[in-house]
């Protein structure tokens, strides 16, 4: 506590009348300092048309470092804010623009004109200012503080839920290592239970794998790895030794079985979720993955998947030199390799013994001869290669049974390994992008989300994991929103068959994952959307029973805090928190996203409920509306933050309820979780506001938002912790704010995606791996950058990077859909980039009402002739109002 302290509120013009309210102090006295007007305790009314000042004093107050500090709230008609009093300066007075007040210390005798004057004469820029002064952000600027993810990749078989992950053993400085998983379980040994599938104990070992090529660990590492024709799930690596390079193809294939989609089986969804990271079952769903677990059991004990690897080591010398192999071998995980004796056989075979049985877990050739020893040095002649072939089975076969084994010509295995992800590729939408990188980092997503889509072959429900965790809906909501929008429609219909006929509750909840009270809204959200995609009328009449009871059970969250004294708070908001967030209040995001669900819904269901779809309608524009008088009040009641360019701006936590942001420890309570000081600030705060459609992005409160979050809680525009959970990237297109999009776009990628391999990270300090929620956000960013709908409009290549549209450059959409119907495009940019020629085409559904077609020069220069459409020199675009389903545009520059 220290002594009285007293501040003078400077407005810019008059009349204000309000009030003031003191947290953890005592309001002593408010006096009018500039102006005529009256003060009534803590009320005040001051007159005067021009500035006008009122002095505050405070006792008993807080203003150490520290929660719990003194903060003073002004209530005064639209003009409430709120500010720590420790905060306050004469060097640095908190300036807020909107309301038009300065709030500075005593002795500052400055009016308010004054005071603005000298801090805008300083030239400084808050983050958007510097956002939109930058160059325009390229992968190749990227900056050397940016992270470079090095990631394991994923092996499979799509809808299978056996899956190897491998990477090179960089602490060694060679290949490699092979860890098989079921789903996200290892896999264990046991000596009473083994090959079962089933959750490990910790007392008992657990299987991973680690091969040697090359002479070992040294002091100059060189290992370089790339994906088969730079998108499919085939791993290919070069490990550069001396003389001896080492050439690595890794892919996961049958073992007799042809890898065809025609033979391609699958994993029951619920037994594919059982296996997941922190799923939840109520006891009927748990009785259905007990019924279906014992075939699929035989299933996968019938027909063995195995990974195909094979080494080429060349010699590039002029001389003979050698090439070194050692076979697979197990890393005993918790040190009980005493248990389990393992031994090389000369047929080339790795052994151990468990259950008092031989189980083989690699079969090896060199030279296309079995390796009789584990360990082998081959002399290579100069131009020459030695071959090393590795077979490891997911899980290790019988003696007999690998004795039995035909695995076929490794080649021929390959190529129809690449057959079979090509073909998955051809059913998606196609895109062309001269930027090779992200053209081949879409192709990998779609791929990537196919991989770990698990369940039964060939039209049963699917369970859209996110990388290692279970189908949290929150997190697998953008997978559906890109299967979507790539033209994968029946994995988007078969993931919503799993959320409403395989996991939602009798009471119509949406619950996969922890303690998360935030899935049902974002479910019901995918579907509204599939709808606008697809239209299908027949699958949605099933579906309409299991929404409608799904709009209910989020309706009675609401009902709970409709009470007279939530106002001013919560009032109408639900509570709970969101993936493995327990926090008991009101989350923004939370009731964004179940606003947003119920507005889905009741635009597609008048077709089978017309009565019901505007019960939801009216109740979902009342929950709007209940939102943003929640985050008005907390906006007044938070503290105001510093900006750049040296004015202030209201801040908001994340939850109704709350006071400040996490992280200004306004209550004192530590907020410290997911590697950061503000993870639900950002991560499940009201900047998803915008795209819930409760915030238009371009008003006033959310433009504050967006601007302290920028500056507070991002670097290079991206967020902390886990960057693709925050939505500024939309608000910023919706905005127009290219510049400050493309900052997020690349700088997101290069940070926390495998820059060789394209596997993605959950969290900057790593987390999950194949991480499917951020690589379906980036592939979701992809496609607004160069297809987005907003109203009637149809906006193409709304954030284009100028590079692409190059001298000779060209760009393409084909059969892309959208809400309209689907989308085709070509942009090709003359050999000089003096002409762009762009053609479109809309097949099918309603037609926009009109098309902006953005053109942005590489050197920022203008057309002098567009023929098509009007050209909008602000936003470097061409706008064709009632567009033909064909047509062409033309611009000179």
């Amino acid at each position: 506590m220290s002594d009285a302290l007293t501040v003078f509120l400077k407005w810019a013009r008059g009349p204000v009348a309000g009030e003031i309210a003191v947290t953890h102090g005592t309001l002593a006295e408010v006096r009018i300092a500039a102006g005529e007007g009256a003060v009534d305790g803590p009320r005040f009314d001051v007159r005067a048309t021009g500035e006008c000042a009122v002095a505050v004093t405070c006792r008993d107050v807080r203003v150490l470092p520290g929660g719990k500090a003194t903060r003073v709230s002004v209530a005064a008609a639209e003009k409430r804010f709120t500010f720590f009093l420790r905060d306050v300066a004469a060097a640095y007075p908190v300036w807020l623009p909107a309301p038009g007040v300065v709030v500075t210390a005593a002795d500052d005798g400055r009016t308010y004109g004054e005071i603005c004057a000298a801090i805008q004469a300083r030239g400084l820029l808050n983050g958007r200012q510097a956002l939109e002064r930058a160059p325009e952000a390229r992968f190749e600027n990227i900056g050397d503080d940016v992270r470079r993810p090095v990631n394991e990749t994923w092996l499979g078989l799509s809808r299978d839920m056996r899956i190897f992950r491998v990477n090179a053993n960089y602490a060694a400085g060679c290949w490699g290592e092979v860890h098989p998983f079921i789903a996200s379980h290892e896999l264990p040994v046991s000596e009473k239970q083994f090959p079962g599938y089933f959750p490990a104990p910790r007392e008992l070992a657990t299987l991973k794998y680690r091969f040697w090529i090359g002479r070992g660990s040294n002091c100059a590492v060189k290992i370089v790895r790339r994906l088969s024709e730079g998108c499919l799930p085939i791993l290919h690596g070069t490990q550069f030794d001396g003389d001896i390079q080492y050439e690595v193809t890794m892919f996961a294939a049958p073992a007799e079985q042809p890898l065809t989609a025609a033979a391609l089986e699958g994993t029951p969804c619920l037994v594919a979720d059982y296996h997941a990271g922190v799923h939840v079952f109520t006891p009927e769903q748990h009785a259905e993955y007990e019924r279906e677990a014992g075939p699929e059991e035989r299933r996968c004990q019938k027909h063995p998947l195995l990974l195909f690897t094979r080494v080429r080591a060349f010699n590039t010398a002029a001389v003979p030199r050698y090439a070194w192999f050692k076979t697979v071998g197990i890393v005993w995980k918790y040190k009980v390799n005493a248990k389990f004796p393992v031994r090389h056989t000369e047929n080339g075979f790795s052994v151990f013994t468990a259950d008092e049985e031989d189980w083989v877990f690699g079969i090896h050739r060199v030279n296309g001869r079995p390796m009789a020893e584990p360990e082998q040095a081959v002399l290579v002649r100069p131009g020459e290669a030695a071959e090393f072939e590795m077979l490891i089975p997911h899980r290790p076969l019988p003696l007999a049974r690998a004795e039995r084994l035909h695995a076929g010509d490794f080649t021929v295995r390959e190529n129809e390994c690449r057959v079979f992800w090509r073909e998955k590729l051809a059913q998606a939408a196609i895109l062309e992008i001269p930027e090779k990188r992200i053209h081949a980092m879409v192709k990998a997503g779609l791929l990537h989300l196919d991989l770990i889509a698990y369940g039964r072959e060939p039209d049963g429900p699917v369970a859209p994991a996110i990388g290692p965790f279970a189908p949290l809906a929150f997190e697998s909501v953008p997978i559906l929103l890109a299967f979507d929008r790539f033209h994968r429609h029946d994995l988007t219909r078969r993931a919503l068959e799993y959320y409403l006929f395989k996991k939602q509750q009798a009471n119509g909840r949406m619950h996969n994952y922890a303690q998360s009270m935030g899935e049902t809204g974002p479910i019901l959200y995918g579907l509204g959307e599939h709808y606008r995609m697809t239209g299908d009328r027949d699958w949605f009449e099933r579906a309409a029973p299991r929404a409608i009871k799904a709009c209910d059970y989020l309706i009675g969250l609401r009902r709970a805090n409709q009470r007279e004294e939530c106002r001013g708070k919560n009032y109408g908001l639900y509570s709970g928190g969101v993936c493995d967030n327990t926090n008991p209040d009101c989350m923004f995001v939370n009731n964004g996203y179940a606003c947003l669900g119920l507005a889905r819904t009741a635009e597609w269901l008048p077709a089978f409920n017309p009565g019901k779809a505007a019960e939801l309608a009216a109740e979902a524009a009342a929950w709007r509306a209940d939102i943003r008088t929640a985050l008005a009040d907390a906006l007044a009641r938070s503290p105001a933050v510093p900006l750049g360019d040296g004015a202030w701006c209201s801040s908001v936590p994340p939850v109704a309820e709350g006071v400040g942001n996490y992280h200004l420890f306004c209550d004192g309570q530590p907020r410290f979780s997911h590697g950061v000081m503000h993870s639900d600030d950002v991560l499940g705060g009201p900047i998803w506001l915008a795209f819930h459609e409760v915030l238009d992005p371009r008003e006033r409160e959310f433009a504050d938002i967006l601007l302290y979050q920028t500056e507070l809680f991002m670097k290079n525009n991206v967020a902390m912790s886990q960057p693709y959970v925050s939505r500024h990237d939309y608000a910023h297109l919706l905005r127009d704010e290219v510049k400050a999009f493309l900052m997020y776009y690349y700088n997101g990628l290069a940070s926390q995606c495998d820059r060789e391999t394209y596997t993605w990270n959950e969290h900057c300090h790593g987390g999950g791996t194949h991480k499917t929620e951020e690589e379906a956000w980036f592939m979701m960013q992809t496609r607004w950058m160069l297809l987005m709908e907003e109203g009637r409009t149809l906006h193409l290549l709304r954030a284009v990077p100028r590079a692409w549209l190059a001298g000779g450059q060209r760009v393409g959409l084909n059969r892309m859909p959208s809400y309209f119907g689907d989308v085709s495009l070509t942009v090709e940019v003359s050999p000089d980039g003096d002409v762009f020629d762009a053609r479109y085409a809309i097949d099918g559904g309603r037609m926009p009402d009109r098309i902006r077609l953005r053109l942005p020069h590489p050197r920022g220069r203008y057309p002098g002739r567009v023929a098509g459409g009007v050209y909008d020199r602000e936003r470097e675009c061409v706008l064709i109002e009632k567009p033909p389903r064909e047509g062409a545009v033309r611009a000179e520059f």
